[in-house]
């Protein structure tokens, strides 16, 4: 996952025991599929392409491929 966050490091995120708040936009991305590929290089660069934006349908459907064994 790729944070995008406000420049202003106090704006990154808000805790309390009702909510998690972070600012502005996260990307996600997998890399199971590459995983034996990239396993033994020193760096890896990789492009997440912009239209995975990590959003509430987006993280119910990953929970629910993970909780299916699917990632």
């Amino acid at each position: 996952m790729i944070l995008a966050l406000p420049k202003e490091r106090e704006q990154w995120i808000s805790l309390t025991e009702q909510e998690l708040v972070l600012r502005r936009r996260a990307y996600w991305l997998s890399l199971q599929q590459s995983y034996n590929e990239i396993i033994d290089q020193e760096t890896v660069t990789v492009h997440i392409p912009l239209q995975n934006v990590l959003n509430i349908e987006t993280l119910q459907d990953l929970m629910e491929k993970s909780r299916k064994g699917e990632l």
